[in-house]
């Protein structure tokens, strides 16, 4: 997970850089991985939770970890 907590503590800086915020409620996380790693769990980061989802809906596209 630390990679994750890396690649959130980035965009949280370029967020803040540019005046934006991420929005715990609509931001999920989605693991790609092998199959043995794919253990369920929300991701915590400067108090804010992210829910890890296996299907992620995007601009009208479904992302899944198939």
């Amino acid at each position: 997970m630390l990679n994750t907590e890396n690649s959130i503590a980035l965009a949280s800086n370029w967020y803040a850089a540019n005046r934006l915020a991420l929005n715990a409620s609509k931001t999920y996380v989605m693991i790609i991985s092998k199959p043995k790693n794919t253990k369920q769990r929300n991701l915590n980061f400067q108090g804010m939770t992210f829910q890890q989802s296996k299907e992620i809906n995007y601009l009208g596209a479904t992302w899944d970890k198939k």
